[in-house]
């Protein structure tokens, strides 16, 4: 049975990938070689925080991990 894929973002590049779970391997994205973080199974890329972000100049980090928008 193949190990579950989980989903892995690079909030520089703005893309996601799905590559099996290994808690200990750090990832790299593809494109621009920095490093990926980690999303959880059930990631799904929010275009409404990212436009928020880009509308206050608020770091993309910040407004991913945020619950609701103000």
């Amino acid at each position: 049975m193949p190990a579950a894929k989980t989903s892995y973002v690079c909030l520089s590049c703005r893309v996601s990938s799905k590559q099996c779970y290994d808690p200990w391997r750090e990832r790299t994205c593809p494109r621009c070689a920095g490093a990926l973080t980690y999303a959880g199974s059930a990631f799904a890329a929010p275009p409404e925080r990212m436009a928020y972000a880009r509308r206050t100049g608020e770091p993309a980090a910040t407004a991913l991990r945020r619950v609701d928008l103000p």
